[in-house]
């Protein structure tokens, strides 16, 4: 029963049942290096009246235990010297085991009874029922309770025997997510537990049912139809049934098209249950198949969302401290090595697995079990990130096996056009198109509203909806969609072929899609390229690009010369180069940069460029918000051969130019200011000196950032006396700069903000003083202490790995 906690939760239980047990208020402390320590009692007398050594030794051996103890800890009571001692163990302890710790312990040990050992920490737990309610995961273990489990569950099939169930709940860390299904499943009888592919919702119905079962309730475990549970339903009201559906109408998007659990069954069987006495149903499904089983189904959707009616909860993505328990308990339950326990602590990979954007519980499950050990040639951390950053087995079989292939161009064409705030018309537009290729290439037929249909079964499972402020817009779910999806491309020449032959904007060719090794995209060969010049020679004309920009020339160049350089003609390239005239937009910035610098190679589209180069080096000029950005546009000069000076000399473009690099110099050091202001020197003026002093530095950086731009840079590289007269003014104006809301920020990422926020609870001088003598850590623990501050959860995640 108690191996299913971990060694902090048996610390809590110890400290639970000894406060009960002695009649007495313990101390327990952080973990890490206790001294000795793990609960305490003081006193005025002694600060170590009595010192409480908590040791969870599942699965170990008296020799462990008795080497720690005598070995490690005695020589630590012998500095603490404490008036008691006692030891609280969850290994087995025989009398003769008791007496070598009681003789080796003493003086410390008063008595035999100082010694706690399984038999009475578990006489404690009976002795003291609301501890044990208190801890979920060994209530729902105790003997009495598993024996009505495996007593109550269905003959032959079941799942729950008594290693399947202790497994489970040794790795479950209680969240929102079981609370919610609780309470659904008793005030409503019916719970559909949903979410993606990993999240734990077979774990979450164990749970469920365990807590029914533990009430005399018997399990029906259903692994096909309903009529298997109409077959066994009991019309007696006294007898308690429960009945377990796992993987809802299977994992197959067959299962409802062509259902052997008919409509009318599945809404007949939840109104019985809601209308029969002492009777439970408890559903998983994956967040796909219910909505295909919506849609499809009218009459259960009506039940389902009907007045007061709602049974769903949904598994939401846990926060990190949940995170970070279920991790931990994986890695105290696992068979892990010590090198690879030790794998999870070095630098706090813990941290960094625990904020992964792929993280999920069967993930981690899956990283902490023996057939994960095979890392031949890398190092266990490597192993672990090579399968967080991939973890195709999560979505491989959904995506295989429960979406039609309708649903699977519609997930293609939001991967291809970034898989992230996807439009709803881009995405509508995009999506036809690649059904006009299906249709016309390889016979698939129109249906109808495939679209809507489509999305309604995608949404939740592999893709979220936002609204925006004038439509809908679409996102992966997660992350690990797009991992997955472009992995699977990888192998998959066909696919890719369907996706690129069928594009509708320039934006689903360069998304994923390169012509060599480049991480998080797809290479196209030689011979995919030379079958899309042909598609894109033919289409260019009718493409679009997301932005809907004036100049397309722009995004067919950039493609012809980053994709198809190899059958490239001057003459496809020329047209484009013509029809550069039109509004130019910030997001097409580097593009156009790319693109004129690559142009040069060609005699005839650089005849065109120079005579537009006026018109495209201000429209550039203008797009600069940064230092580095006004010198690539400068650099054009010297790739086309023209005059910067003659430039100057036209239309005003002195005070133009001028106007434009304060502005972009303004904003650059404005939005980046870190890479320019010293900001220990900030925090230093505040703290000897006064915020104008601070503010005052803010201004000297910004004007010798200036000055360093302006000569180094092309702009001072003729001899212009209006220029030179314009810029020594521009050095010299930096009044436009928010110099205060700076210091601010410094201030805030600094140690000056913490020491600020210990102020305003403590006395400023004294806190000084304090600081100077002990130190600014100490001091923070110091006004901890005072003000009694609850730790935050990072806190919590570092006293938890410590």
């Amino acid at each position: 029963q108690l191996k299913v906690l971990n060694d902090k939760e048996f610390e809590e239980l110890a400290k639970d049942l000894l406060e009960l047990e002695l009649g007495i208020q313990l101390q327990n402390f952080k973990r890490g290096r206790d001294k000795g320590i793990d609960l305490r009692y003081s006193t005025e007398v002694n600060n170590n009246d009595l010192v409480i050594q908590v040791k969870h030794y599942p699965g170990s051996k008296f020799a462990d235990l008795k080497r720690v103890l005598l070995n490690d800890e005695k020589p630590k009571l012998d500095k603490l010297k404490p008036n008691r001692y006692i030891v609280f163990t969850s290994l087995p302890l025989n009398p003769a085991d008791t007496d070598t710790l009681f003789n080796g312990l003493t003086p410390y040990t008063l008595s035999s009874n100082d010694i706690y050992g399984e038999d009475r920490v578990l006489a404690l737990i009976r002795k003291y029922p609301e501890v044990e309610k208190r801890f979920f995961k060994l209530w729902l273990s105790s003997t009495t309770i598993l024996k009505k489990i495996l007593n109550h569950a269905a003959e032959g099939r079941s799942l729950f025997f008594e290693k399947k169930i202790l497994e489970k709940i040794s790795l479950y860390v209680p969240t929102q997510n079981f609370n919610e299904a609780l309470k659904i499943l008793n005030d409503k009888k019916i719970v559909i537990v949903t979410g993606q592919p990993g999240v734990g919702k077979t774990t979450i119905s164990y749970l469920l049912i365990c807590q029914l079962l533990s009430r005399d309730f018997k399990l029906i475990l259903v692994t096909d139809s309903i009529s298997e549970a109409e077959n066994v339903l009991s019309d007696d009201p006294d007898e308690r049934q429960v009945i377990f559906f796992d993987d809802f109408l299977g994992s197959n998007i067959n299962e409802v098209l062509y259902p052997r659990n008919t409509e009318s069954a599945i809404v007949n069987f939840i109104e019985r249950i809601q209308n029969s006495k002492n009777k439970y149903l408890i559903f998983t499904t994956r967040t796909t198949i219910l909505n295909q089983v919506e849609f499809h189904y009218e009459k259960f959707r009506r039940v389902k969302r009907g007045q007061n009616l709602e049974f769903e909860v949904e598994m939401k993505e846990y926060d990190k401290l949940d995170r970070a328990r279920i991790l931990y308990n994986h890695i105290f339950h696992s068979e892990l090595g010590k090198d690879q326990r030790d794998a999870f602590l070095l630098n706090n990979v813990y941290m960094d697995v625990i904020e992964h954007r792929n993280y999920s519980p069967r993930l981690i499950e899956f990283i902490t079990t023996k057939r994960f050990y095979n890392y031949e040639g890398q190092s266990y951390q490597e192993h672990i990130f090579k399968h967080l950053n991939n973890p195709n087995e999560l979505w491989q079989s959904a995506f295989d096996n429960q979406l039609t292939d309708h649903d699977r161009f519609l997930l293609w064409t939001i991967f291809s056009l970034g898989g992230y705030k996807v439009i709803q018309s881009n995405l509508e537009l995009a999506f036809e198109k690649r059904l006009e290729y299906e249709i016309r290439e390889n016979g698939f037929n129109r249906i109808n509203n495939a679209f809507i249909d489509s999305i309604k079964k995608l949404i939740d499972s592999f893709i979220s909806s936002y609204i925006s402020e004038s439509s809908n817009e679409f996102s992966f779910i997660n992350p690990s969609v797009g991992d997955f999806l472009i992995e699977y491309l990888r192998e998959r020449k066909q696919e890719r072929k369907r996706i690129v032959l069928s594009i509708k904007y320039f934006d689903q060719l360069i998304r994923f899609f390169d012509v060599k090794e480049n991480k998080g995209k797809i290479v196209l060969d030689e011979d995919e390229l030379k079958g899309f010049y042909e598609f894109f020679k033919n289409e260019c004309h009718e493409l679009m690009t997301i932005e809907d920009s004036h100049v397309k020339a722009i995004s067919v160049i950039d493609i012809y010369i980053k994709y198809l350089k190899a059958s490239l003609t001057e003459d496809d390239l020329l047209p484009w180069v013509k029809s550069f005239e039109g509004l130019i937009t910030r997001g097409q910035f580097y593009q156009l940069m790319g693109v004129l610098i690559h142009l040069e190679e060609y005699q005839l589209c650089t005849i065109e460029i120079v005579k537009q180069f006026n018109f495209l080096v201000k429209s550039l000029f203008q797009l600069c918000h940064t230092s580095d950005e006004f010198e690539k546009v400068l650099s054009l000069f010297g790739i086309y051969e023209v005059s910067f000076e003659e430039f100057l000399n036209e239309d005003d473009n002195i005070e133009f130019l001028a106007d434009l690099v304060s502005d972009a110099l303004n904003i650059e050091f404005q939005d980046n200011y870190s890479e320019f202001v010293d900001s220990s020197s900030i925090v230093d003026a505040m703290r000897y000196g006064s915020s104008s002093d601070a503010t005052k530095l803010v201004d000297e950086s910004f004007r010798d950032h200036t000055h360093d731009f302006i000569w180094s840079s092309k702009l001072t590289s003729i001899e212009n006396d209006s220029l030179s007269e314009r810029l020594d003014e521009l050095i010299n104006d930096y009044a436009f700069i928010d110099s205060g809301s700076i210091v601010s920020s410094i201030l805030e990422s600094s140690d000056y903000s913490g020491e600020e926020e210990i102020y305003e609870d403590y006395d400023r001088e004294m806190a000084r003083m304090y600081m100077e003598r002990q130190g600014r850590s100490n001091l923070r623990r110091h006004v901890d202490r005072i003000f009694k501050r609850e730790p935050t959860d990072e806190d919590k995640i570092r006293d938890l790995f410590d």
